[in-house]
């Protein structure tokens, strides 16, 4: 099967905006970045994958803030989530941004987060234009995110949970239906199940984006978005795109006090995943946006 691979650069630099977010969604463990969010809504409106008044999906909800461009861009949005302390937050984030940017031209405030197993999806949500998630997994930690260490940036809030020394793993949550803490097996038999109601879902021509990320277990590289291909595909899903969003950004060239001209490179990882590199772990350098497309 053939698609096209493209680059996204710049994607990680721009920390979420100080008053945007309601108060405690920082503490989430995998969150959109938010260039790359924009970046995603961007790339669906310029190609025509949506528009407006269209239904957007989030079977992996977390917080919500998918939802957040879909609002400002006149579409309507519908997560799940299963965890309900960030289902909540997702609520407040979504009422915080009606508030905030309800006299934008193009706003539409129809977005509504759900509190369930995405296990159930047809249950929730019947249909949808178009799926725009970001699949939690074991290893969760390992998703981008520059914030997620110590004192949040944006929000000023500490971040209470700590990176542990096992390498990349941090608990999504406590509860073993979250896919992020199934063994593998298991992992893969229930995210075969939502990724089979997702294609019913959708309707025909209809497109399916998740932001994926490998990670390191066991010192090796465990190429997750690989693996989520293969499940999209098995589940009828056609691969149309691949873009791989780098962490690292060229800053140009810059001149020292003795006229020699350096490229400058700024590498946006998380504190946890540099140290581990430093250690001679394998390095993670881009997360992979997939885009299948449901055939019509």
């Amino acid at each position: 099967m053939t698609y096209e691979i493209y680059n996204l650069y710049g994607m990680y630099g721009e920390p979420w905006p100080r008053g945007d977010l309601a108060k405690g969604a920082m503490g989430h463990p995998a969150k959109f970045s938010r260039a790359l969010i924009r970046q995603i809504y961007k790339i669906c409106f310029e190609e025509g994958w949506v528009k407006k008044g269209d239904r957007v999906l989030d079977i992996f909800a977390g917080v919500g803030l998918g939802a957040m461009d879909a609002m400002i861009n006149g579409l309507r949005w519908r997560g799940i989530e299963l965890e309900s302390k960030y289902q909540k937050l997702g609520e407040a984030n979504i009422t915080l941004w009606r508030r905030k940017y309800a006299n934008l031209p193009l706003f539409n405030p129809d977005a509504i987060i759900y509190q369930g197993d995405s296990q159930n999806l047809l249950k929730t949500v019947s249909s949808g234009d178009i799926n725009i998630s970001s699949p939690p997994y074991a290893q969760t930690a390992l998703h981008f995110d520059a914030n997620s260490l110590g004192t949040d940036k944006v929000t000023g809030e500490h971040i209470k949970q700590p990176f542990p020394l096992i390498e990349g793993a941090r608990n999504y949550s406590k509860d073993k239906n979250n896919l992020g803490n199934m063994p593998d097996d298991k992992f893969w038999s229930a995210a075969h199940t939502i990724i089979d109601q997702l294609f019913i879902a959708l309707k025909p021509g209809a497109h399916a984006i998740f932001v994926c990320k490998s990670y390191v277990r066991g010192g090796k590289t465990i190429e997750f978005p690989t693996q989520w291909r293969m499940l999209c595909e098995a589940a009828g899903f056609a691969t149309e795109r691949i873009y791989y969003a780098w962490t690292a950004e060229n800053r140009g060239t810059q001149i020292d006090l003795q006229g020699n001209h350096h490229t400058k490179i700024v590498d946006h990882k998380s504190m946890f995943r540099r140290l581990q590199e430093k250690k001679g772990s394998p390095k993670i350098e881009y997360e992979e946006v997939l885009v299948f497309i449901k055939q019509q």
